[in-house]
């Protein structure tokens, strides 16, 4: 049912939401070698510190290549899936340990209560986010290990002797719970779950004062470790914000608010979008406040007087509190008010809650035949209906443009999500560049400090023939952010168009200063270079960026190139020319004419000028197969070229 439901994301692709940057444009996703290995476990990337769920990404490059992209898709899915299983093995024992007559209880109903909490989870709209969404793959992969540690936690806890766990599945709780951490760090709320849990419905406290917390020790070390990590990370990006711009007032404020959202969400899930865009201070620490506030405590109220009859509702509640608390704004990332992917493990309480309710009514009731064909129906619909809005939002996650066509829609106020929409428009097949331009033009209505809208209008502009549009505005966009390499990029390009070649130069080595491993301005810079004759400088940027990217087919393709055609005899290499055409060729997702030309150009500068020639009438039938008509008669002149025994040189 839940594969069913969720179908649609098999067809979607990458979206422009951290999907290109995570995993289209991540070298390091590009091979399991153990520089790639090194890079997953030591170093941070974009603000999270996440090494298994980069290992599963590059497990799946290597299956599915970037060019499917549903094969990403399938794992996400399949993960989910398993979480499925996993939340209905979980909602089975924690529904079996509330203490009942067994007179009241049956396994069969259990069972189907059990079925019951894992589908009102896996199959409800705000799953889809975590789930259709790739670079959420962190989600689903550390759900599936936070559920599971928390399954051996109660197997320990079932052979319990003298108040110590049974060894072996404490410690396989502890080693799933680090799986779960490696994957994401929201993970560190676990061990404040299985505290909960200690109360009801394990009861552990009743016996013992100290030692259920003494048992949390290694689960608290490993939540303090990757707590640390993980701030860490968001400040090295400057993720996070810092006091002075975010007040205290104002983060209590959304923390109040953000429950009563997702609650809110979760009863009645309509409106979904991929962004919620943080409100104005005023609208945040006044409305807002007292409505959080107020939905809260009415919560809270309920969760106290419920505690004996229906104890799973304080379970749901207090496990939602707990899991919710990294994200809930108090310590705020990102310019978002709150996110669906939010709730993928916060929510799982309250799905067994729903599941216990289901058991007993249908426990419970068996003399009513009235009473079970109504819960039964009831219970039918809403996950029918959970069903039907899942499969449409999935279907709002097939591409950038379906995702930030909706997301304007759901907040028309958003300036990124006019941005993102505009950047879709702009990189569809058949880009609407006065589309575009409309949809950058209203994010700086909203915000006219917004640097990436600065840069989409200057992108727009461009093709419209409007290149003193784009220089104004990509000039805004590095004084607004000096950080933001891809508008240092784009005003090079543009300078160069202006002949300012220096000043293009410049760009490009502050876009390479700003983000080393940004390969598009290492191929601009050496190209700039090489055009103005300063061809050892060329070679320079070029290894260095090779040396950082060495999973980068195209840096290894220029340099191949460089090496085999400069016109200066005393930078030309053949024998290293022809290592990194062949390192070029290899990495190539596809088969690449331009790699096979460098790599002909090496042969030949190696004088095997036969080699060179077979080697370049293949790339010659690549390019006229793609149909790249000028390089498919740059190759015919070099063939010539190789046959009447000469190498080639630029500028010939």
């Amino acid at each position: 049912m839940v594969f069913a439901a969720f179908l649609p994301v098999l067809r979607a692709g990458f979206v422009n939401w951290d999907d290109d940057h995570n995993i289209i444009n991540n070298p390091h996703l590009r091979s399991l070698g153990p520089a790639q290995l090194r890079w997953m476990f030591t170093q941070p990337f974009a603000g999270h510190y996440q090494p298994l769920t980069w290992l599963s990404l590059a497990v799946d490059y290597q299956v599915w290549g970037l060019d499917r992209p549903g094969g990403f898709h399938l794992t996400n899915l399949v993960l989910h899936v398993f979480t499925a299983v996993a939340v209905y093995l979980l909602a089975t024992r924690l529904i079996t340990l509330e203490p009942v007559s067994a007179a009241l209880r049956s396994p069969r109903v259990v069972r189907i209560a059990a079925a019951v909490a894992a589908l009102l989870f896996a199959l409800h709209p705000l799953r889809v986010e975590s789930v259709a969404w790739v670079t959420e793959r962190r989600d689903v992969l550390s759900g599936l290990f936070f559920v599971l540690s928390i399954l051996a936690y109660l197997n320990a806890a079932r052979l319990f002797r003298d108040g110590h766990p049974h060894s072996a599945w404490y410690a396989g709780s502890i080693v799933l719970c680090a799986l779960s951490l490696l994957c994401k760090a929201h993970a560190v709320t676990l061990v404040g779950v299985l505290v909960l849990l200690d109360i009801y419905p394990l009861r552990r406290f009743a016996h013992h004062r100290v030692r259920p917390l003494v048992g949390k020790a290694p689960f608290l070390v490993l939540s303090a470790v990757f707590a640390y990590l993980a701030i860490r990370a968001q400040a090295r990006v400057g993720a996070l914000y810092p006091l002075d711009d975010y007040d205290f007032t104002a983060r209590v404020a959304q923390a109040l608010y953000g429950h009563a959202f997702y609650l809110s969400k979760l009863v009645f899930p309509i409106a979904l979008g991929p962004l919620y865009d943080l409100p104005e201070r005023a609208v945040l620490v006044g409305r807002l406040l007292w409505v959080g506030l107020a939905v809260l405590v009415a919560v809270g109220v309920i969760a106290v007087l419920l505690r004996r009859r229906f104890p799973f509702f304080a379970l749901g509640w207090g496990w939602y509190v707990i899991v919710l608390l990294p994200v809930s704004g108090l310590l705020q990332s990102g310019a978002q008010l709150a996110a669906d992917r939010y709730t993928y493990v916060s929510c799982i309480g309250w799905a067994v809650a729903g599941g216990a309710l289901f058991e007993r009514l249908m426990s419970r009731s068996q003399a009513s035949a009235v009473r079970t064909i109504l819960v039964t129906a009831v219970t039918g619909v809403v996950l029918a209906v959970f069903g039907v809005l899942t499969w449409q939002q999935s279907c709002i996650w097939h591409d950038s443009q379906t995702l930030w066509q909706r997301g304007t829609r759901v907040s028309p106020n958003s300036a990124i999500a006019h941005t993102n929409l505009g950047d879709a428009l702009m990189r569809s097949a058949e880009p609407d560049c006065a589309a575009a331009m409309r949809s950058y033009q209203r994010a700086l209505k909203l915000n006219p400090r917004d640097a990436k809208a600065h840069n989409g209008v200057a992108t727009a502009a461009l093709p419209m023939n409007r290149p003193d549009v784009a220089l104004l505005h990509l000039e805004k966009a590095v004084l607004l952010d000096p950080q933001y390499a891809f508008a240092h990029l784009n005003l090079g390009y543009v300078l160069a168009g202006y002949g300012r070649l220096d000043e293009a130069i410049e760009q490009y080595r502050w876009a390479l200063k700003i983000d080393p491993a940004f390969s598009e301005a290492a191929f601009r810079l050496a190209d700039m270079l090489v055009d103005r004759g300063r061809y050892a400088q060329a070679l320079e940027t070029l290894r260095s960026a090779a040396s950082r990217l060495p999973e980068e087919p195209y840096i290894h393709s220029r340099l191949s190139w460089l090496l085999a055609t400069c016109p200066d005899d005393t930078l030309r290499d053949g024998a290293e020319a022809l290592a990194h055409g062949t390192v070029a060729c290899r990495l190539a997702a596809a088969p690449d004419p331009s790699a096979l030309d460098c790599r002909a150009a090496a042969l030949a500068e190696l004088h095997r000028f036969d080699e060179a020639a077979a080697t370049a009438r293949r790339a010659l039938d690549l390019a006229r197969t793609q149909d790249l008509a000028d390089l498919a008669t740059g190759i015919e002149q070099r063939i010539a070229l190789y046959q009447a025994k000469k190498p080639y040189r630029l500028g010939m």
